[in-house]
């Protein structure tokens, strides 16, 4: 959750109990049913209000993104998809976490709720049950067997991985970036300094973008001979057909803005500060190798970016006369994100500083947000059982100490078949090793500029790659920080912009491409 395939949906409770935000008319009361009772004997002396005060009590909640679509799915497969998508059983999840030891560094989980839709009625709200870690202390595992704890856990795990697979990976990155890529063609000159600063950052995108929506990401889709073809996704992920369809429902709470690493950070609660100078947010886990690693990332971008940008554009003057420049803009925001386009959070593009903020968020998303909500999938859910896109059986009742077997509880998760489509989608990075192009890297340096001050600032911003790979190598090695290698010693590199031997891809590419 903090240095993972997905670290970026965890946020700190500002107000316990949880409550959901779905409608009350269309799907009745869906709020939290964990209870103080259910936490507080975990939370070492601690009251909820107290931790929830000092900001102790965090939450992944992939619930309302996933209740209305439950009833669904857990219906797949239908006659149509027989012999072709497995049977589902998901649950909404959410996980409630304190943070705790010494440093206020530790995150452990308290409770994970798995709700399910009313059976007689979907207005009548969720059923939900709340499971909490045995009373022994530990995980629950011995040799061969589980607790239902356990269980719960790969169940809240699969609602992470889909929505990584679904919103942050393929919606914040791939969608979004689309109209981007396409209006800067369209509208600026190939010899525009905004076009020079951001075309390695396009490299791929629309080709990888039409091959996915070929055979990863489609639906159902009918070919001409009458033959139908699912995708990679639609079998292989517990959304099933509807994977796109609840990738643009998150889509309307989709903000440009909000996906700068500090404003992120900000929004969920993991950090205060001024955005606007990452050197002051303060992070309240001090040891979320992600936010560390990505504030290190984010300086460094953003300070090319304002070098850049200052060369050629000497006042905010210029940016509002720069006629490209707007044309640019605004296809981006009223064409290529019109269903958006009136939403309050656009930058106006009429100052030096929103050109630098936006420029650095482009860049931001299609290298270093790409490389560690992507390139992690392989590392951290390649062994199926440990991060499942698919769920398949109901979990025993509320009894944390109930006991699961390995054989029950290798058949609650993806079955062979699609563990084997899935790990060969998740190590797709492979296919990349020798012929990405890395952040700092530009094939066509000679010829990109001839502006001495360009190259200039080029080449500081390399030096600063290699600084903050420097320092990721030097966190990784302190031991102090425990949660950059977990329980299994693996090292958290997925931000390390430098490109480094290995089975899967390493290093940050300058663009997305898979």
């Amino acid at each position: 959750m903090i240095a993972g395939a997905n670290p970026v949906c965890i946020k700190r409770v500002t107000k316990f109990p949880l409550a959901s935000e779905l409608d009350r008319g269309v799907f009745g009361d869906q709020d939290s049913k964990i209870t103080k009772d259910h936490v507080e004997k975990n939370m070492g002396g601690m009251t909820v209000q107290q931790a929830v005060e000092e900001g102790r009590l965090y939450v992944v909640d992939h619930h309302d993104w996933v209740m209305p679509y439950l009833k669904r799915i857990n219906e797949l497969p239908a006659s149509e998809e027989k012999a072709e998508v497995s049977q589902r059983k998901v649950y909404a999840a959410r996980t409630l976490l304190f943070l705790d030891g010494e440093d206020s560094s530790m995150l452990r989980p308290l409770a994970i709720e798995l709700s399910s839709p009313h059976p007689e009625k979907e207005q009548l709200g969720a059923v939900s049950t709340v499971y909490t870690p045995p009373d022994s202390g530990d995980d629950g595992i011995t040799a061969g067997r589980f607790s239902t704890w356990e269980l719960a856990k790969v169940y809240a795990s699969a609602n992470d991985a889909a929505e990584n697979n679904f919103v942050t990976h393929w919606l914040n990155t791939h969608a979004s970036m689309e109209p981007i890529v396409i209006a800067a063609n369209r509208q600026l000159s190939v010899l525009h300094p905004i076009h020079r600063l951001l075309k390695p950052h396009f490299r791929k995108t629309l080709h990888i973008n039409a091959v996915a929506r070929q055979i990863i990401v489609g639906s159902g889709d009918q070919r001409k001979d009458g033959s139908v073809f699912r995708g990679i996704d639609e079998v292989t992920y517990f959304p099933s057909k509807y994977n796109m369809e609840m990738s643009s429902k998150a889509y309307k709470a989709w903000n440009f803005t909000d996906l700068a690493l500090p404003n992120d950070l900000i929004k969920r609660g993991l950090a205060k500060g001024d955005p606007k100078k990452p050197e002051t947010v303060e992070l309240a886990i001090k040891d979320y190798p992600y936010a560390v690693d990505g504030l290190d990332m984010w300086a460094a971008i953003k300070k090319w970016v304002a070098d850049y940008c200052a060369i050629y554009y000497a006042d905010d003057g210029a940016v509002a006369r720069d006629s490209e420049l707007q044309g640019w803009w605004s296809e981006v925001r009223n064409v290529g994100h019109g269903d958006l386009a009136d939403a309050p959070w656009w930058p106006a593009m009429d100052c030096v500083a929103d050109l630098v903020e936006t420029c650095a968020t482009v860049v931001w998303l299609s290298s270093a947000y790409h490389a560690s909500i992507s390139f992690g999938q392989y590392d951290y859910l390649g062994f199926v059982p440990n991060g499942p896109s698919i769920t398949t059986r109901p979990v025993p009742g509320p009894d944390a100490g109930a006991e699961v077997t390995e054989s029950d509880f290798l058949a609650s998760v993806t079955p062979v078949t699609e563990a084997l489509g899935f790990m060969s989608i998740a190590s797709g990075p492979m296919g990349l090793k020798g012929t990405e192009v890395y952040l700092g890297q530009r094939p066509d340096t000679e010829q990109w500029t001839r502006e001495r001050r360009a190259a200039e600032a080029l080449a500081e911003f390399r030096a600063r790659l290699e600084e903050v790979a420097g320092n990721i190598d030097r966190r990784n090695a302190d031991p102090a920080l425990k949660n950059r290698t977990g329980q299994v010693e693996v090292p958290y590199t997925l931000l390390k912009p430098t490109a480094q031997p290995g089975l899967v891809l390493r290093g940050i590419p300058n663009s997305i491409t898979v």
